[in-house]
């Protein structure tokens, strides 16, 4: 079984602009996951939670999780709007 690599914000942005560019170019998703070396999952956690987001801002979310003590597997706050859906 593989290690697990965790990848810094600064990846992170630069993989999801590439898997924008693989799915213009018509790739599905499984195969945009297998270029960027990451699973189908990793892939739609990452554009949920960073999407549309340049380099500072997903580095700052990723260090207030972990100032917050949640960095292991927990997800980004939910603002008041989201809730009272």
């Amino acid at each position: 079984m593989a290690g697990r690599k965790r990848h810094s914000a600064k990846d992170i942005v630069q993989k999801l602009r590439r898997a924008d560019e693989l799915a213009a170019a018509g790739s599905n998703s499984e195969q945009i996951a297998a270029e960027l070396g990451v699973s189908p999952a990793t892939l739609y956690n990452w554009r949920r939670a960073y999407g549309g987001m340049d380099t500072d801002a997903a580095k700052e979310l990723k260090e207030a999780l972990h100032n917050r003590g949640c960095s292991r597997g927990l997800k980004p706050p939910v603002s008041s709007s989201d809730r009272a859906m």
